[in-house]
């Protein structure tokens, strides 16, 4: 029985230690209407839908990457792995200092885990498989990436997304939530090979500069000629200096590619 995209995205916030996300629960009032001066970059105030997914998205990554930001990232899909269905939980947990002078992300897959630190100019990847561990140099990674951008665009590209709530939180941030039912179209958004995809729900809230504060979307398909899903949750935790230090072991990994 498919639950409802209620229930779903309760479950995930749930696993994410918690249903809330910036700033805690707060106190939440209705703020009525969509205005010029509260709908976020990309929203327009008169159709009260989302008009240009690339301006909002990019608003998303300025104002993130001006103040330093902590978020956490959790995917549960349906796949198809040596010809077998399997369904695979990630997670990742990103933290970025003001200016993108320095970050560190986590994510652990079934089997494997990566830490990475980086800054402007480099990045360290130490992987483990199992007992093994090997490590990774390279080019620092872009803003877009860090902040969630490439992913939300691969949804926000598709379909219609449409205001259905404007509160104020606390006096001070105007949230605005948008959903749509139409499925992505973008590739990556859904794993490879899904086919006939139904049940699909997605939502965004977002405040009036373009912060992305949580996206939640779900859905099943067919893979392989078996029913899957997969749900996608990511909940902004903190909207300041997270304190990155550079690792002992990255160090290590730099001294090995030099």
């Amino acid at each position: 029985m498919r639950r409802t995209f209620a229930a779903v995205g309760l479950a995930l916030l749930l696993a994410l230690s918690g249903c809330s996300f910036l700033g805690g629960p707060g106190t939440a009032t209705d703020a009525g209407g969509l205005t010029a001066d509260t709908a976020p970059p990309g929203v327009s105030a008169d159709s009260e839908r989302l008009e240009n997914e690339t301006a909002l998205v990019a608003a998303h990554t300025d104002r993130l990457v001006d103040t330093g930001f902590r978020y956490e990232l959790r995917s549960n899909a349906t796949v198809v792995q040596q010809g077998e269905p399997r369904q695979v939980r990630r997670q990742q947990v990103t933290r970025v200092a003001p200016g993108r002078t320095q970050y560190n992300y986590t994510t652990v897959n079934p089997g494997s885990r990566f830490d990475v630190w980086g800054n402007e100019s480099v990045q360290a990847v130490k992987v483990q498989f199992g007992d093994q561990v090997q490590y990774r140099t390279g080019e620092a990674a872009a803003a877009a990436s860090l902040t969630g951008q490439n992913v939300f665009v691969r949804y926000l590209s598709s379909g219609e997304w449409a205001v259905t709530n404007v509160t104020e939180r606390e006096g001070t941030t105007t949230l605005v939530t948008l959903e749509s039912s139409t499925p992505p179209t973008r590739a990556g958004a859904l794993p490879r090979n899904a086919t006939d995809v139904r049940d699909y729900e997605a939502r965004i809230v977002v405040d009036g500069e373009g912060r992305v504060y949580q996206f939640v979307t779900s859905g099943t398909y067919t893979i392989d000629d078996t029913e899957g899903s997969f749900q996608l949750v990511y909940v902004l935790r903190s909207l300041d200096d997270p304190g990155v230090t550079k690792p002992q072991w990255a160090d290590e990994a730099l001294s090995q590619s030099g």
